[in-house]
């Protein structure tokens, strides 16, 4: 589906803790292409990208393909589900049921999916349990903790089971007498196909949490963003020994020792990280309610940026009522452009009802086409990917390229007299300008700046062309450096 274009208004309060990006204009763009994947009116959507091309990913309390699962009835009936999606275009794709699981959450009332995640061939599901269905914010208001991992080695055929309960989870932490959880809802940071951009090789995961004992943790809203890591085999995975939880500084073994990436108490909420390659840069995107403790009206999304995945984290942009009511927001790396700048943003949407703005989205596996504008980051530490050590040497030299190549003169939110409200960008401007090959400079011959990491003798530096754009009337080369 095409529709118009829309620039969807920045409302991030005054009194925000995180600082403001640098790299990412907030004018972010819906170029209005959508598509709904047919038959697959479900939710809790997190593909992960497979060494053979394929996303697989969980999903629950819906219908897909005519398999149907739910994780808020009687314990002894509650269902997930896991499929493969297939095609390489986003508005082509296929889902392919492989299966679904009986979840038993007691103690607790409920259990949902949330993190997936297949590496070398090994597929790795994870789920996390609620409490309080009904509760004063109205849906699902006690946030249990995450069980841990099963896993499959036949792409989702045979399935071998956590030796982790509800009531023994993976990291020890408990949701009962009162008690608040740091990893509830676990989701993978996505690193690309079989995490290839995984800065040391092992599997990160972000989580929404509470900051206090008396702090706020359910599905959907939080105090805070916690980070772990794992090495992703099969015995890592289902050994709880082997996980680390960031501290801010350093990493710990202990669950108790983990600090928040980012800190705003009671404005927070589900949380997931793609590492986009092409810019070189994490972009971490919080879905929160609208109105705090009403967990069925719409929902706020957030858009944070990084340079690393331990922060510092920037805003760049949040998202008043988005949806309206979108949730589980994520960017599948596989869905992001060879520039780094257009992507497509999956969610799922109105699950208590309401109205879908902007068109396309609903209670689906439902895809936006989008762009933004992102600035060269600092020069790559060690390694060339941010984060990373030892290792490759390679660095690249971005300019604001957006959709096709070309800029694009995008309106500002306060001058059209809107009031904030969403709008449409007008055919002249999304069309962007045209460039003049016979008017690109010459490329510069300095390199100097790409510096040579490896030790041993200086070693040829070559620079390659890989394209030109327009970008404020001047036309700028985007080049790779590499020593």
């Amino acid at each position: 589906m095409t529709g118009a274009p829309i620039v969807w208004p920045d409302t991030t309060a005054s009194d925000c803790p995180f600082p403001r990006s640098t790299r990412i204009s907030a004018e972010v763009k819906l170029t209005g292409r959508t598509f709904v994947v047919p038959a697959a009116g479900a939710d809790t959507w997190y593909p992960s990208w497979a060494s053979d091309g394929s996303l697989y990913s969980t999903f629950a309390d819906g219908t897909v393909n005519g398999v149907t699962v739910q994780g808020y009835q009687g314990p002894d009936s509650q269902k997930t589900g896991h499929a493969r999606i297939d095609g390489d275009d986003p508005t082509n794709l296929h889902i392919e049921v492989l299966g679904t699981f009986l979840n038993d959450p007691r103690p607790y009332a409920g259990r949902y999916p949330s993190a997936s995640l297949v590496r070398d061939g090994v597929w790795y599901f994870g789920t996390y349990t609620l409490d309080d269905l009904n509760g004063a914010c109205h849906n699902w208001c006690g946030q249990g903790p995450f069980v841990g991992f099963r896993r499959s080695s036949d792409g989702g055929k045979t399935w071998i089971d956590s030796k982790y309960k509800p009531d023994d989870p993976v990291f020890g932490e408990s949701g009962k007498a009162g008690a608040k959880v740091k990893f509830g809802a676990v989701h993978m940071v996505d690193f690309g196909k079989n995490m290839e951009h995984s800065p040391d090789g092992h599997a990160y995961f972000v989580s929404h949490g509470a900051s206090s004992a008396t702090g706020l943790a359910n599905w959907i809203a939080g105090d805070a963003v916690y980070l772990g890591r794992v090495m992703p085999t099969p015995q890592s995975m289902d050994d709880r020994a082997a996980y680390e939880f960031y501290t801010g500084t350093d990493w710990s073994h202990d669950v108790a020792q983990a600090k928040p990436v980012l800190l705003w108490a009671g404005k927070l909420g589900s949380v997931t990280v793609t590492y986009d390659a092409p810019a070189q840069v994490y972009l971490m995107w919080v879905s929160r309610p609208h109105e705090p403790s009403n967990n069925t009206g719409t929902f706020d999304t957030l858009l944070l940026e990084a340079d690393q995945i331990t922060g510092p984290w920037r805003i760049v942009t949040t998202w008043a009522s988005f949806g309206t009511q979108a949730y589980f927001v994520n960017v599948p790396s596989k869905f992001i452009g060879h520039d780094g700048q257009t992507m497509w943003l999956l969610y799922s949407a109105n699950f208590s009802g309401g109205s879908s703005y902007p068109p396309g989205g609903g209670y689906d596996f439902g895809l936006h086409e989008l762009t933004m504008t992102i600035k060269a980051g600092p020069p790559l530490p060690e390694g060339g990917v941010p984060g990373q050590e030892g290792g490759a040497d390679a660095s690249i030299e971005r300019t604001a390229m957006i959709g096709d190549g070309r800029a694009v003169d995008v309106p500002s939110v306060s001058d059209d007299g809107s009031g904030g409200a969403a709008r449409p960008v007008s055919a002249e401007a999304n069309a962007g300008p045209e460039t003049d090959a016979s008017s690109e400079p010459p490329l510069a011959d300095d390199i100097s700046g790409c510096a040579c990491r490896q030790g041993g003798p200086p070693r040829q530096h070559t620079t390659s062309m890989l394209g030109w754009v327009l970008v404020a009337g001047a036309t700028i080369a985007w080049r790779r450096r590499r020593c």
